[in-house]
């Protein structure tokens, strides 16, 4: 079969269109036809070597995939699933507890392109223990789980106020639902959001930048408030100063989807939650751009440049 390998660490130009052995399915797991392979910037991370705990050289990217089960228990269904890497390729196995029914309402690229992103959005949201009329706040607003809080943040009732780093992003976002736009490239962020909010700040914030914003971003919460760090875009840890923690009663809670999806029931209760909001046709995946798989490394490339808008899938 037909896939993206990456034999060292680097950018996009490591991503290699290979040929190798289609991967055969063990007991508690399918092998899937991929139609579609959703594209994310944790796949740059690995292909750098700077995720944590990601594979050594060798390996193929590609993090979550949509398409037909051609072997296994579901054989015929058709899906989309959480590969854990392997999924830029032609054929992909996914453990059976990560693979689910895809939505009559989605495309491929969109199946492709919903779990990573929604899930993560709707954990954040679950762990912030998001109240209707509450503000929140999403750095990187524009990426795929920045555009999936907001949908989800605007069904839960929130006030919603996006971080972006360019303004030609700002029609689309409130047209999604996001109240305030907050344009990062042009203007200092802490003092927009005092002003919009009247000194006040916002209830929770959804973080995956790290780095310096972490202690600017804890000062932006008002009393009680909660901050979810699901990210790290920019590279650096960043730090934390406990008086702010404790003089403001606020809370900084850190999310790893691997972790919340390891446990198979509360994987179940986030995707029956989230196929409600479907059915409603409130959730709507945001595809920029489809690119053939021999392409993965333009897709990351318009990533790293952080021109997308929603998400990038590869189609094998």
């Amino acid at each position: 079969m037909k896939a993206i390998t990456v034999a060292s660490y680097g950018g996009p130009e490591v991503l290699q269109y290979s040929e190798v052995e289609t991967p055969a399915a063990a007991p508690g797991s399918s092998l899937i036809k991929v139609e579609a392979a959703g594209v994310n910037y944790a796949d740059l991370m690995m292909c750098r070597g700077d995720y944590p705990g990601g594979p050594e050289p060798g390996f193929i990217p590609g993090l979550e995939v949509a398409g037909t089960v051609v072997e296994g228990s579901r054989k015929g269904e058709r899906v989309m699933a959480f590969s854990w890497g392997g999924g830029y390729a032609e054929y992909a196995v996914a453990a059976d507890h990560l693979i689910f029914p895809l939505p009559a309402e989605f495309t491929t690229a969109q199946g492709a392109g919903f779990l990573l992103t929604y899930m993560t959005a709707y954990f954040a949201l679950w762990m912030a223990d998001l109240k209707p009329d509450e503000r929140l706040l999403i750095q990187a607003a524009a990426g795929g789980v920045g555009t999936a809080a907001i949908q989800l943040g605007r069904e839960m009732g929130a006030e919603i106020f996006a971080v972006i780093g360019s303004p030609e992003k700002e029609e689309r976002l409130k047209q999604m639902g996001a109240e305030h736009v907050l344009v990062e490239k042009n203007y200092n962020v802490g003092a927009m959001l005092r002003e919009q909010t009247g000194g006040e700040g916002v209830d929770i914030i959804l973080e995956s930048l790290s780095g310096a914003s972490l202690e600017r971003d804890l000062e932006l919460l008002r009393p009680l408030g909660r901050m979810i760090v699901y990210g790290s875009l920019s590279g650096t840890p960043g730090s934390i100063d406990p008086g702010l923690l404790i003089g403001n009663n606020i809370s900084v809670h850190g999310l790893y989807l691997g972790g919340m999806l390891a446990d198979a029931d509360r994987a179940r209760m986030a995707l029956d939650e989230l196929r409600e909001y479907i059915r409603r046709r409130k959730l709507q995946p945001v595809i920029e751009r489809e690119y053939p798989l021999a392409d993965a490394a333009a897709a990351h490339k318009h990533i790293q440049a952080r021109q997308n808008f929603g998400k990038l899938v590869l189609v094998p």
